[in-house]
């Protein structure tokens, strides 16, 4: 819902969408800032005494990695060996669902093979 409860001034919050509503946002977010690739590939190239910022951030997210920071030994495995799989293991029983409960499953399982 647009603006969550008791946001909307009037008698529309919580009601549905409708043709031509006027809450509708029809452009929608903007999908970023403009020249933000550019901005990032000018800034993290500089260099400075042969070396990259982009370097330099990297050195010193290793170091606080080599001290032990959790995230910042998480963030440099995930980027270098990719994030590990997660799996979950179900025990399932379907002797008690209906027809209709199991078709939808079968759908569902076909849809994501």
């Amino acid at each position: 819902m647009a603006g969550g409860k008791g946001k909307i001034e009037g008698k529309k919050d919580g009601v549905p969408f409708k043709k031509g509503d006027p809450r509708i946002n029809r452009e929608g977010r903007p999908l970023k800032l403009p020249g933000l690739d550019q901005l990032l590939e000018e800034t993290l190239g500089k260099e400075t005494n042969n070396v990259s910022a982009m370097q330099l951030i990297i050195e010193a997210l290793i170091k606080k990695a080599l001290k032990g920071d959790v995230r910042a030994i998480e963030l440099i495995m995930n980027r270098a060996y990719g994030m590990l799989k997660r799996t979950m293991d179900m025990d399932v029983s379907i002797d008690n669902l209906n027809k209709h409960d199991l078709s939808k499953i079968c759908e569902f399982l076909l849809k994501h093979e």
